[in-house]
């Protein structure tokens, strides 16, 4: 149940409850405060945990899905790089730093994208020609829906068990979590983190829609990290 949906709610109830206008205005300030995200960053999102790595102990670099977008140019759908996109060139990095590590990219595709291409395909395609990865070096895993289909697909690849972990830094928590019960040893590389490490100011207590849109990412990542945490549990 992300913000939007219980202010939409609220605001329904509203139309015949008029204190429910005012509950919802108050929701919708506080989900809308930047102050609320370095809160909930903290005290939730926030993992200082040290990551230190030698080529000796890994076994490949997992760059996941999700970093780009699909869009109609001239009648025909195309990709572009979305907000998550530091996730391919941090993981070009780490390449480029371990020369030996093979890169595994995950062939994300929803069944709504309507195109040929998954993107593993294309970031491993933009790998080779712009980066000069070797292409031996590169796997690509079959068709994905999401982070557990990942995690699963890779858990098939012979010899894989110490992975650098690449992937947004909200993302990181629910990733780490599933690729662990996958039975990996998780090395995380977090990017693309959000909030903003400055000095808590007055503009930290304005309300603004970005803010909003953002709180809404956080709370939707924690959704996910909890609904893993009972399906696991259920599992076990």
């Amino acid at each position: 149940m992300s913000p939007i949906f219980i202010v939409i709610v609220l605001l329904i109830i509203g139309l015949k409850k008029k204190k429910i206008i005012y509950l919802n205005l108050v929701f919708l300030t506080i989900t809308s405060l930047p102050i609320s995200i370095k809160i909930i960053d903290s005290s939730i999102f926030l993992d200082d945990e040290a990551t230190i790595y030698n080529e000796k102990k890994l076994d490949a670099i997992i760059i996941l899905s999700g970093m780009l977008r699909v869009v109609k140019n001239n009648n025909e759908n195309h990709y572009e790089w979305g907000e998550a996109s530091d996730r391919f060139f941090e993981g070009i990095k780490l390449a480029k730093k371990f020369p030996n590590l093979p890169i595994i990219f995950t062939s994300g595709l929803l069944p709504w994208s309507n195109i040929a291409l998954s993107e593993g395909e294309f970031l491993a395609n933009y790998a080779i020609k712009n980066f000069d990865i070797d292409q031996s070096r590169i796997h690509i895993t079959d068709i994905v829906k999401n982070t557990f289909e990942e995690a699963s697909e890779i858990s098939r690849i012979n010899n894989i068990k110490n992975i650098l972990l690449v992937t947004s830094y909200i993302h990181m928590p629910r990733a780490k979590l599933i690729f662990k019960k996958h039975d990996f040893n998780v090395f995380p590389v977090k990017v693309d983190r959000l909030v903003t490490n400055h000095d808590t100011t007055l503009i930290d207590f304005l309300p603004s829609a970005k803010s909003f849109l953002i709180f809404n990412q956080y709370i939707r990542e924690l959704l996910g990290y909890c609904y893993y945490h009972i399906y696991f549990w259920f599992k076990s």
